[in-house]
């Protein structure tokens, strides 16, 4: 039913690069429209491991010319990959590209031209000669001799779908994954409750990576408003259990006061699985009782340092860096 949203891969580069200077590698993912899933899936992962990766969806703008703007990419980047299926070799968009990373690679003398193999297609006289990634048949496989280009080892080459593989890895980067799945997973959830009337707190760091929801009904007498139905329940990345979510119910306020004991029902291994078991209790409820009648909030920042300060007299962009809800609009 859900699929879920992903940070805006060039804002994911964007802090890469402040984290690691400019030493940040640059790769040009050419492509067709047909394989845009794969080419999205691919830049969040090479963002993850530090490498800037250029796509059209993420890089021009409305009103910007698409002409210049893939020119200027194809011209910054330090290299060009291009995922290969029949319908990018048919398109005469991809073989201009690759025309012009050509040049390039003349011009340069850098062997910088990355094949991608995507799906089963007759590789292009010019790029023959050049060892390409396998990502037909596993998507591992074919990342890792990509990565591997890049100086990373084939143990670092950690994916959105395999971090899991690696939490008892100490000199692994799979926390960088964990909590991206973990800001996009707050920033959905809190996008449906605000829709449905639902409060969303999650935890602090005394209980980290755990999701509170809440939501009540009252009844207007005279002239009070009466309490009569009341719903918390919480969701929980489970660490001793490769993080795996499991659910509380009941679990009355703060997530810093839910015991970790309360956590006993699992309810999958994914974010997506999560946020629909999550959808479906919030659409239960209000099929019982209908919509919830409270006043909500969202106290979703990250650190409980952070509520020390005025807001107002922090940097946006520290407040949204600092916010497992990325959906949130800053003043």
């Amino acid at each position: 039913m859900f699929k879920m949203l992903h940070n805006n891969i060039t804002q994911q580069a964007l802090i890469t690069k402040q984290l690691n200077g400019s030493t940040m590698p640059s790769v040009f993912l050419s492509h067709t429209s047909i394989d845009k899933p794969f080419v999205e899936k691919l830049a969040r992962d090479l963002n993850c491991l530090g490498i800037d990766a250029w796509v059209d969806k993420y890089e021009i703008k409305v009103g910007e010319s698409i002409f210049w703007r893939v020119e200027e990419g194809l011209r910054e980047s330090e290299y060009f990959a291009i995922v290969l299926s029949p319908e990018a070799l048919a398109s005469e968009w991809v073989r201009s590209e690759i025309a012009v990373a050509w040049d390039k690679k003349m011009l340069t003398g850098k062997n910088a031209i990355l094949p991608l193999l995507y799906r089963d297609c007759e590789i292009p006289v010019l790029l023959k000669t050049i060892k390409y990634a396998d990502f037909r048949y596993d998507y591992q496989l074919g990342f890792s001799e990509l990565a591997s280009v890049f100086g990373i080892d084939t143990s670092e080459a950690i994916t959105e779908d395999t971090w899991r593989l690696h939490v008892r890895e100490r000199n692994s980067n799979w926390r960088r994954f964990r909590d991206i799945e973990f800001q996009n997973l707050v920033t959905q959830l809190c996008a449906i409750a605000r829709k449905m009337s639902y409060s969303v707190w999650t935890g602090p760091s005394s209980r980290p990576y755990t999701i509170a929801i809440s939501a009540t009904w009252s009844k207007q007498e005279k002239e009070c408003r009466h309490l009569i139905h009341n719903v918390d329940f919480a969701i929980r990345m489970n660490p001793k259990d490769n993080y795996h979510y499991y659910y509380a119910e009941e679990v009355c306020g703060s997530p810093r006061h839910i015991p970790v004991k309360n956590f006993n029902t699992p309810i999958g291994s994914t974010a997506n699985e999560a946020l629909e078991f999550v959808y479906e209790l919030m659409e239960r409820y209000i099929d019982l009782y209908g919509s919830p009648d409270n006043d909500t909030h969202y106290q979703t920042t990250r650190y409980d340092k952070l509520n020390e300060f005025d807001p107002a007299k922090l940097f946006n962009t520290l407040i949204q860096e600092t916010d497992w809800d990325q959906g949130k609009k800053l003043p």
